[in-house]
C-alpha cells in the first residue's frame, strides 16, 4: 500500500513540477516533503516512529525501482531525491486515476 501510494504521489509531484517550473528539467523533493505528503493518507498513528520507518522503506523501494534517485547534498544533512521521469511511462494519467480510486476505496475500509 505504502509503495503504491508513494508512486502515485511521485507521479503527481512530477505533474505539478511540469506545470509550475518551465525552466528546469529535473524535479527534486526532500524526504521530509515526501513524508508530509504521504502522512496525510494515514490516520493519526499510535506509533509515529513505526509509521515513519514504513515511509522510509517505501522511499527506498522507490529508489530501487528507479523512480527516485538519491542526491547527495554536502551542504545539508537533509536527504534529497530526484523524481525520475520514468514514472510517467510506468504510471499514465489513466493508471494514476485508477490507483487513486483504489487507494480511496482502501482508505474507506480502514
Amino acid at each position: 500500500y505504502e509503495v503504491t501510494l508513494l508512486c502515485a504521489i511521485l507521479r503527481e509531484v512530477l505533474e505539478e513540477f511540469d506545470v509550475d517550473d518551465m525552466e528546469s528539467r529535473k524535479c527534486f523533493i526532500t524526504a521530509q516533503e515526501l513524508r508530509e505528503r504521504i502522512e496525510m493518507f494515514f490516520p493519526e498513528p499510535s506509533n509515529r516512529v513505526r509509521l515513519l520507518e514504513k515511509f522510509d522503506r517505501a522511499i527506498q523501494t522507490a529508489v530501487k525501482l528507479g523512480f527516485l534517485k538519491e542526491i547527495e547534498n554536502p551542504d545539508s544533512d537533509e536527504i534529497r531525491y530526484e523524481v525520475r521521469r520514468i514514472i510517467k511511462a510506468k504510471i499514465t494519467n489513466t493508471k494514476l486515476q485508477e490507483i487513486k480510486q483504489e487507494l480511496e476505496n482502501y482508505a474507506h475500509t480502514l
